[in-house]
């Protein structure tokens, strides 16, 4: 998945979390949904640099940032850091849950296309992480190759779509700290 769907992906499983669980909120939090953005796009602001760089001697740029021996821990420091600071609770939670959906959305066309060895980022140094294979061909349309790229555009537009009707939660707290 591209990094810049990670967020909507995201967005869309946490809203429908939301609205299916037995919860207060149907709609993500400005905090929630700020904070859920940030665990989305960890995973990636971690290993991009450690790989474009080449300060992990790793073919991939899916290693410790989405490893669930790393992003576990981490979420459970963050939730526990959450609930001893002054924010909601619910906060902490979003921002596990950005992490790990992170990790989960990128295992699933390797699972999808029974390409199981692409899955050894998850548990990364433990387990091999190949090189990352990128969009894969699903199908052809008069000569045109759709390919899961299409599938990022669509989740990302879907996501727009939520979050425009859930009131735009997030962007109120970022107008009024760029206002300033």
């Amino acid at each position: 998945m591209h990094p810049v769907t990670h967020p909507g992906a995201a967005y869309l499983l946490y809203a429908a979390w939301l609205r299916l669980a037995d919860t207060d909120r149907r709609t993500p939090s400005d905090g929630a949904t700020l904070a859920l953005v940030v665990g989305a796009l960890l995973p990636d602001l971690v290993d991009k640099p450690l790989y474009h760089y080449g300060l992990l001697d790793v073919p991939s740029g899916r290693v410790l940032g989405h490893s669930l021996i790393f992003l576990v821990p981490l979420s459970v420091v963050a939730i526990v850091a959450v609930r001893r600071s002054s924010l909601p609770d619910h906060v902490g939670g979003a921002f596990a849950f950005g992490l790990l959906s992170h990790a989960a959305t990128d295992a699933v066309p390797p699972i999808l296309f029974g390409q199981f060895d692409e899955l050894g980022f998850l548990l990364w140094p433990v387990t091999h992480s190949p090189p990352y294979v990128g969009y894969k061909p699903l199908f052809e349309v008069a000569g045109v190759t759709v390919t899961t790229m299409w599938v990022d555009f669509l989740v990302l537009a879907a996501a727009l779509v939520v979050w425009w009707r859930d009131g735009r939660p997030g962007l109120a707290p970022l107008r009024n700290r760029v206002g300033r």
